[in-house]
């Protein structure tokens, strides 16, 4: 059985940012899957509503009170059990604390168990690049750790500033890597 890469959206910035590369996978001929966490419909967001209409790609859309959301905040096994039926080979998602309080948390464990590789992409564009900035933030701001996102098997930042603020913080510079922004890439614009 042919495996999923799962991409796991939650706002519009999530959309906007990573829809470039849920583009590029069906360019690949990857087969995909959308866990949609939002508030509203995910089809009234016309930058990936065409993708999923014209690309047949399975949505699970999940709310605080539907049966989907019960069933994976219910305990581990439940999202054990949802990565395992779904043949999920990896998961792209923005970036998060991976803890036990929300979906995402359990499906991320449950992936660390299964061996599903985990990517975490930015919600939106670093805007700060003033160096100024940077080394304020890189002094002020190191109290906020980030090594608890060191169990993602890669973390993608927009740039070297913003990947020597999240490495000050205690990101593992092995897993790091600079994409820049996919939504302003020429293949983006394209279509």
């Amino acid at each position: 059985m042919k495996k999923n890469t799962l991409f796991i959206f939650r706002t519009f910035n999530d959309i906007d940012h990573i829809t470039p590369l849920l583009w590029y996978a069906i360019e690949k001929n990857q087969r995909l899957l959308i866990l949609w966490l939002g508030k509203d419909d995910i089809n009234s967001y016309k930058i990936i509503a065409e993708l999923i209409k014209k690309n047949s790609i399975k949505v699970i859309s999940i709310n605080r009170n539907s049966g989907p959301m019960k069933f994976l905040s219910w305990n581990l096994f439940s999202s054990l059990f949802f990565l395992a039926i779904n043949s999920v080979e990896r998961i792209v998602s923005e970036w998060f604390n991976p803890t036990w309080k929300d979906v995402r948390g359990h499906l991320f464990i449950a992936s660390r168990i299964l061996g599903i590789k985990t990517f975490a992409l930015p919600h939106g564009y670093f805007v700060f690049t003033n160096d100024s900035v940077n080394i304020s933030k890189k002094t002020t701001e190191t109290e906020k750790n980030f090594s608890n996102r060191n169990k993602f098997y890669r973390y993608y930042l927009n740039n070297p500033y913003h990947r020597d603020i999240f490495l000050a913080r205690g990101l593992n510079k092995n897993i790091c890597r600079i994409n820049g922004n996919m939504r302003f890439s020429k293949n983006g614009i394209q279509n």
